[in-house]
């Protein structure tokens, strides 16, 4: 089977694509050569800028139509894809898998996938183990049930360790320093007011250019 995927953002997430990539090289995938022709598509997304979530939005928009072009749907649109509509000719229908990871993902989470239903993973940043229970699912043409992965930040153990790059909004690339507390889900302990200023006060994010401060947004 055959797989694509398309970075926007930092380098972190051009890191944690490449992790992956190597869980589907292990099962014996192989990199399509153009995203029409890809069984698996993964969209690593980014956050920081509205623009990039445009972007993101759009190329969903493209992934509807291929889909539909994909499995030899009456309403297919050729157009602009005519590599994927030559293949199927060739060899029949074959099913594209999307799956869209990263910050924005994290973020919007299930209503991604209820505004475009298109998708068929959300996968945050605390949730990427799932893609080694999500690949044999397509290898089996099968639907993977993924719950929602809690955030649990380890602060105790989280000096000068880089988080995942979600709710480290808008900067992605971050250092934690001056940490006094232990771990607490975000959810749960994190609600509280004292818990959140204790949280908040243990964070300093770095932008990559200028090393500058940013705010920090937690998804609650």
């Amino acid at each position: 089977m055959t797989y694509y995927i398309e970075n926007y953002g930092c380098e972190m997430n051009i890191a944690e694509s490449a992790a992956v990539e190597q869980i589907l090289i292990k099962r014996g995938w192989t990199k399509a050569e153009d995203v029409q022709l890809a069984d698996f598509v993964v969209i690593n997304t980014c956050s920081v800028r509205g623009s990039a979530e445009e972007r993101i939005f759009g190329r969903l928009g493209f992934f509807t139509g291929l889909k539909k072009v994909r499995v030899l749907a009456k309403d297919a649109k050729r157009r602009n894809m005519e590599v994927a509509a030559d293949y199927v000719a060739k060899n029949g229908p074959k099913p594209l898998t999307v799956v869209v990871m990263g910050c924005m993902a994290e973020r919007l989470l299930h209503d991604l996938k209820k505004q475009w239903p298109v998708v068929d993973y959300v996968v945050g940043t605390f949730g990427k183990e799932k893609f080694h229970e999500i690949i044999p699912a397509v290898e089996r043409n099968q639907k993977y049930e993924m719950g929602y992965v809690e955030p649990v930040y380890n602060l105790r153990k989280a000096i000068t360790k880089k988080m995942p790059s979600a709710h480290l909004y808008p900067s992605c690339t971050a250092a934690i320093i001056s940490v006094h507390t232990a771990s607490f889900p975000i959810s749960e302990e994190g609600k509280s007011a004292e818990a959140l200023k204790i949280f908040f006060m243990s964070l300093t994010f770095f932008r990559k250019e200028r090393y500058a401060k940013s705010v920090c947004w937690v998804r609650m």
